[in-house]
């Protein structure tokens, strides 16, 4: 059973293919500031609330450009069931159990960047951005349908896309291609890359971590 789920997970986080055709965002438009990409990449504070003095270092080695262990980067997935009976992998949803480390740096980047998303991310776009909701889009479908079942509407349709584990196929090279063309400094890129390309899965199964593999995509 272990090996079973090792594999379904190993194939899951792995790339099918490098992609090779950019061409989509030749009319994507730089859009961060040199004042931007300056406040994205200063050294880190103790001043900063997720910031003790304990990792301090460890983080600032991480904003001048190291890499970080696999001791750091290394996470366990622990499989919880979305239905009663499970008989397929894919009903199964993996909570990430990160080290502290590693969350404490992602939370720096993230708190510095949050600020920053409304400026790079389409309105369109409701989810994970601060100040927008999910919400704002389903009701929005619901007052599209809505109106078009009305008699005095000519005949349409409605289709819905689901793009299964969409956030777990994203390939890396294609995500540092995006940050490049919208105008993140290298640096900052780099500092997101590092832990990025350098995380390694294992999955708890029955309380006892199995298997040791690297992700080269989500």
């Amino acid at each position: 059973m272990a090996n079973a789920i090792i594999e379904f997970y190993q194939r899951q986080f792995s790339k099918e293919g490098d992609p090779t055709d950019f061409s989509m965002l030749d009319n994507v438009p730089a859009m961060v500031t040199m004042e931007q990409n300056l406040e994205l990449c200063r050294f880190p504070t103790l001043e900063e609330e997720v910031i003790c003095y304990d990792i301090h270092n460890i983080v600032l080695h991480l904003f001048g450009g190291a890499s970080l262990p696999k001791s750091i980067t290394h996470t366990n997935l622990v499989l919880l069931p979305k239905k009663p009976r499970v008989q397929i992998f894919s009903v199964l949803r993996p909570i990430r159990l990160s080290n502290f480390i590693n969350k404490v740096i992602s939370r720096v980047i993230y708190d510095r960047l949050e600020k920053f998303l409304p400026n790079y991310i389409s309105p369109n776009q409701s989810g994970f951005v601060k100040g927008r909701s999910i919400f704002e889009n389903i009701l929005l479908t619901q007052e599209i349908v809505t109106d078009i079942r009305m008699r005095d509407k000519p005949a349409n349709m409605v289709i819905k896309l689901d793009m299964t584990k969409a956030y777990d196929r994203v390939l890396w090279k294609y995500l540092m291609c995006v940050t490049r063309r919208i105008g993140f400094a290298e640096h900052f890129i780099t500092m997101v890359w590092n832990p990025l390309s350098n995380n390694w899965y294992s999955v708890l199964v029955n309380g006892q971590a199995s298997g040791f593999f690297k992700s080269t995509r989500g």
